[in-house]
């Protein structure tokens, strides 16, 4: 987190290395539930964030979703091993669908 003196935002590189241990959960917490969030909650966070028209947020969601949808080939090109492919894949799919639609 960066604090300009006022208030508070995400750093750019912020809880970037996922968690695939117990609780398979990044650090920072949405809604203050320890669930991988869905899109609706997403939608009602960003309003903490200063984003609070519906259309930005779906816009900004979706760019993500488009970005990460290509991990397969990124995990190809910088040779992540099969096995963490598999692992940390399962994962990237299962928040891929909860926020993809």
């Amino acid at each position: 987190m960066l604090s300009d003196g006022a208030s508070w935002r995400l750093s750019p590189a912020c809880d970037l290395v996922a968690n695939i241990g117990r609780n398979k959960e990044l650090v920072l917490s949405v809604d203050n539930s320890c669930l991988v969030p869905g899109k609706d909650a997403l939608v009602q966070e960003a309003k903490y964030f200063g984003i609070k028209q519906r259309q930005k947020v779906n816009a900004l969601i979706d760019s993500v979703v488009s970005g990460v949808q290509g991990w397969e080939q990124v995990f190809q090109k910088f040779g992540v091993p099969c096995d963490d492919k598999e692992v940390i894949g399962r994962d990237i799919q299962q928040r891929l669908s909860l926020v993809s639609g």
